[in-house]
């Protein structure tokens, strides 16, 4: 081994090495391809499951928005009339609604995502046994 400019030798590699080879952006949708390849084997059902909890969540999010937008020109309006809040509190309502069902989606999101993980684990352990 040769040493460097400092006198010490350089460090044994140990196979853990990041990939040296340069990144090319080409490579991106074979290894999209590759991983949504191995989710889809795993569980396809899990995956159409979580595809559709993820559009159920953005059009929650999106309707809590109306909701909110609602919410804070009703409490401008009663702020300016000097009248009750009375008339916020069904959006209120509907606001804590969306989110709870919003933050139970979520909960499910999370365990099909841990139970995707095992799934996914399993399979590509056993591709990896059968190579050899």
């Amino acid at each position: 081994m040769a040493a460097d400019e400092l006198g010490q030798a350089p460090l044994k590699k140990t196979g853990w090495e990041p990939d040296e080879a340069p990144r090319r952006l080409g490579r991106l949708p074979a290894l999209l391809g590759g991983a949504l390849g191995l989710l889809w084997e795993a569980a396809p059902r899990l995956i159409v499951l979580m595809g559709a909890l993820q559009v159920f969540s953005a059009a929650a999010g999106a309707f809590s928005l109306l909701v909110v937008r609602d919410v804070v020109s009703r409490v401008l309006e009663a702020s300016q009339a000097h009248a009750g809040f009375g008339e916020v509190v069904p959006e209120l309502a509907l606001l804590a609604v969306i989110l709870g069902v919003s933050g139970i989606a979520f909960s499910v999101q999370n365990s099909i995502r841990m139970l995707l993980s095992e799934q996914v684990e399993w399979v590509a352990f056993e591709k990896v046994l059968d190579v050899s």
